[in-house]
């Protein structure tokens, strides 16, 4: 019916629009590649051993040039930042654990590169969560020197949200 092909139209002119608007954009002196198959954007610092490695997880459709600031502040300082750009089209929670597992294992395997044995995450939002995520089951080699949650979302798991949840999870209560 023309209702139907009304509705496919604006559908397709919405989604052309979401793509067109949502574009990871990268900072500056930024090296897109593929580690432990999941997207990174590497920004190294420009003299200096290096001294550490920060991840910087981005909220739900914010280009790591949003970011700069920060990414340009660790790289004052030695630290290599490895990018990751959350996109919300393809995000559900199940990613949340699948960002956060893929973080361990491309420490896993840069950090022999640039010799450090602990490492950074700073997240915004979702990344924020995907950090909080990434420590508390993916870190068994307390390799996660320090976390910065900017603004964490999102109630799930409902263990963060939820104390008797927590609790529960912790082997210390009932719901």
């Amino acid at each position: 019916s023309s209702s139907i092909k009304l509705s496919y139209i604006i559908m397709e002119k919405l989604s052309n629009k979401i793509s067109e608007t949502f574009v990871a954009e990268d900072a500056e002196g930024a090296e897109r590649t593929e580690i432990a198959g999941q997207p990174v954007v590497i920004f190294r610092p420009n003299k200096g051993k290096v001294v550490g490695v920060t991840f910087v997880v981005t909220a739900a459709n914010m280009p790591l040039s949003k970011y700069a600031s920060i990414i340009n502040a660790l790289n004052s300082v030695d630290h290599v930042v490895l990018g990751i750009y959350v996109n919300s089209i393809t995000l559900n929670r199940n990613t949340h654990r699948i960002k956060a597992e893929a973080i361990s294992q491309i420490f896993e395997e840069i950090k022999a590169d640039f010799r450090v044995n602990k490492f950074d995450i700073v997240g915004h939002s979702v990344g924020a969560k995907i950090a909080l995520l990434t420590a508390a089951l993916y870190d068994e080699q307390n390799q996660i020197r320090n976390i910065v949650a900017l603004d964490p979302v999102d109630q799930n798991p409902v263990e963060f949200t939820n104390e008797s949840q927590l609790k529960q999870v912790l082997g210390g209560g009932s719901k």
